[in-house]
């Protein structure tokens, strides 16, 4: 049995899209490897992790969002009129 349209279904139900385009790779390499369920459950996660911080980033850089601006620094004598 191949369970791999199913889990295709799944991982789009979830959003896991990162996972679902590394899943041919990683599952290779899990074989070629050897690596424990939890080795290759635990590379698929990293991986995803990594592709939507690099997506988050990529959206604060197209927003103009200045990461370095804090509370404190903020300019609360800007606009007076507002309360």
């Amino acid at each position: 049995m191949n369970p791999i349209p199913q889990l295709t279904l799944h991982l789009k139900q979830l959003r896991l899209s990162g996972i679902l385009d590394s899943l041919e790779v990683r599952n290779r390499q899990a074989v070629e490897q050897k690596l424990a369920y939890t080795d290759f459950l635990a590379l698929l996660i990293e991986e995803e992790i990594a592709r939507r911080e690099q997506r988050k980033l990529m959206r604060q850089r197209r927003a103009g969002i200045n990461t370095q601006k804090t509370f404190e620094s903020y300019d609360f004598t800007f606009n007076l009129g507002v309360n």
